[in-house]
């Protein structure tokens, strides 16, 4: 078997976008190109969990919050790293939109929307935020985190260990008959 990161050697060295592009960023612009909202957004989150991964070798809340303080701009879209914290788990674990401290009352609901403004109804109990806005903030965090990995040799050493050992599509075995 081939293995994956030679597709991505390029003269610079690991075309690192390109990898994550292929493994991670294809399926989620996919789905939202088909309308799956819904799978996007999933994708999304858990692309999150995956960057927040290869940078610290584990994915918690605290790195997950840790990695989109340091890399995405999430006032553009009006939503804290807590509360997507939160709808990440909701979302991830049970498809609703209320994790156990939205349900408690302790975090406000997040709602994705798609379109050019927000719906014109809120009784304040939720916040809605743009999909595609949270889409493209994710997309140029990722940009600056293969950025900061440029001149930084432990930081690329170590997305290089943790990338190795996640699943993905570059990483999938597949056996071919014939």
């Amino acid at each position: 078997m081939r293995d994956y990161v030679e597709k991505y050697m390029v003269e610079g060295g690991l075309d690192v976008c390109s990898m994550i592009n292929d493994d991670f960023v294809l399926a989620i612009k996919k789905t939202w190109n088909e309308k799956y909202y819904t799978s996007c957004l999933k994708l999304l989150v858990s692309f999150i969990d995956t960057m927040a991964y290869v940078d610290n070798g584990d994915s918690t809340s605290a790195n997950f919050k840790q990695w989109l303080a340091s890399y995405v701009d999430l006032s553009s879209v009006g939503i804290s790293g807590d509360e997507l914290w939160e709808h990440r788990n909701g979302i991830l674990h049970m498809t609703t939109y209320d994790s156990r401290k939205v349900a408690s009352g302790t975090v406000k609901r997040l709602m994705p929307y798609v379109g050019v403004s927000a719906p014109p109804s809120n009784d304040g109990s939720f916040k809605y935020y743009s999909l595609h806005s949270l889409l493209m903030a994710v997309m140029n965090g990722m940009g600056q985190y293969v950025t900061a990995m440029d001149g930084d040799l432990p930081m690329r050493a170590r997305f290089c260990d943790n990338y190795e050992r996640t699943v993905s599509d570059s990483h999938f075995t597949r056996v071919l008959t014939n």
